[in-house]
């Protein structure tokens, strides 16, 4: 009879462990707008800083970095202009990514730096920087796959 006592003693104590640290496990688990913004309100003030669009008579007018690059190209070409940002942290694939993708492709370098601009004026890291730190992260098992964080067009 003692050791049925021992034993479920044993079995109780072993089962509040398990759920400490389940539960610690569950408050770190850290999704991919954690991880390269800091949350979902920051994701927010990224497209914010990113900047917005605006008519000011027959000019478009970019009130941040990359809506700076797009009215430019609007401007000069009365074209279309737009991008989109997407970021990954896959746990499974362990791939992480900041992905740009531009209309015109011809704005794409312009519109990573003025992302990178941007990114950097909201956390204090350059992507390339962040990116690692948060590699090291997925490879613990952090991340919940990709996510858009921001896209914005001029049609014409």
């Amino acid at each position: 009879m003692r050791s049925v006592d021992k034993l479920l003693k044993l079995a109780d104590r072993f089962d509040r462990v398990l759920r400490k640290f389940a539960d610690e496990l569950q408050t770190e688990q850290k999704g991919t707008n954690d991880l390269f913004f800091g949350g979902d309100d920051n994701a927010v003030k990224f497209g914010k800083l990113a900047g917005e669009l605006s008519l000011k008579g027959e000019s478009v007018v970019g009130s941040g970095p990359v809506a700076k690059v797009l009215a430019d190209h609007y401007n000069k070409t009365k074209k279309s202009a737009g991008y989109s940002l997407t970021v990954t942290a896959d746990p499974d694939t362990k791939k992480v990514s900041f992905n740009v993708t531009a209309n015109p492709p011809s704005l794409k370098s312009s519109i990573e730096k003025a992302i990178n601009e941007t990114y950097k004026k909201l956390t204090g890291k350059d992507m390339s920087t962040a990116t690692k730190e948060i590699q090291e992260k997925v490879n613990k098992g952090f991340g919940n796959g990709t996510k858009e964080t921001h896209s914005l067009n001029i049609d014409e």
